[in-house]
């Protein structure tokens, strides 16, 4: 599997997650609270899965070598990107800020779960969408194929850090999420 196809494969994941959030956000909107374990379910994801793997990978990986390649034509783009996956950290400590509030029912925190989850999932969706059909494609037009080999050893590094079951512990947790919200909301989730 190309570098290319890993990162996708990786937004597919985070996609599914985003999904699973947005449901859980449109229970929200109907006074229906997911349980506190959907949250801390989707915050282990994010900070493990999005953030210090996939992320890493584009931000100390691909990206620094893009810009080292196209000698600052496109540092503003990676800024961009960089400060969004900045602010999707930040807005998940928002989340882990007010979960204990939100577990205890204290409207402020159910509030701010919404709003910033809300925040998170419209972010992400367009961000990932701009890698996917902007940036990536402008990467594998301009690294060479021994660039390309080199950011593969890099994310086989990754892997091997991590663990080679980690994506697949992860889906899991997706599926734990599903699950969560299926069994509190049955039909009105799916």
């Amino acid at each position: 599997m190309s570098i290319f196809d890993t990162l996708l494969e990786e937004h597919r994941l985070i996609r599914r997650y985003l999904n699973n959030a947005q449901a859980a956000l449109d229970m929200m909107s109907e006074d229906k609270l997911p349980d506190k374990e959907f949250f801390e379910l989707g915050l282990d994801f994010t900070r493990l899965f999005s953030d210090k793997y996939h992320h890493y990978k584009e931000e100390y990986e691909l990206f620094m070598l893009l810009a080292i390649k196209k000698k600052g034509e496109i540092d503003g783009q990676i800024t961009a990107l960089r400060d969004q996956h900045e602010r999707a950290r930040n807005f998940t400590s928002e989340i882990s800020n007010s979960i204990e509030g939100y577990s205890k029912g204290e409207e402020r925190h159910v509030s701010k779960i919404a709003e910033y989850l809300g925040y998170y999932v419209v972010m992400l969706r367009q961000h990932i969408n701009r890698e996917d059909h902007a940036f990536y494609p402008l990467a594998k037009a301009t690294l060479s194929d021994d660039e390309i080999k080199d950011i593969e050893a890099a994310f086989g590094r990754a892997d091997k850090k991590f663990g080679a079951d980690f994506f697949d512990k992860n889906e899991s947790m997706v599926e734990k999420m599903e699950a969560v919200l299926l069994k509190q909301f049955g039909d009105d989730y799916t």
